[in-house]
């Protein structure tokens, strides 16, 4: 199994994705997200 991490960094909002990529045909691939996170500025 194959993990992979990705990052969205932008200027106004953060994420990021936690993928579990299968390697052989006995795994499943799967994906973890997370909600973006809008900033503010006030």
């Amino acid at each position: 199994m194959k993990k992979v991490l990705g990052l969205d960094l932008g200027p106004n909002s953060t994420g990021w994705a936690y993928v579990y990529q299968a390697e052989t045909e006995s795994e499943q691939s799967s994906i973890m997200l997370q909600d973006i996170i809008k900033i503010i500025s006030i």
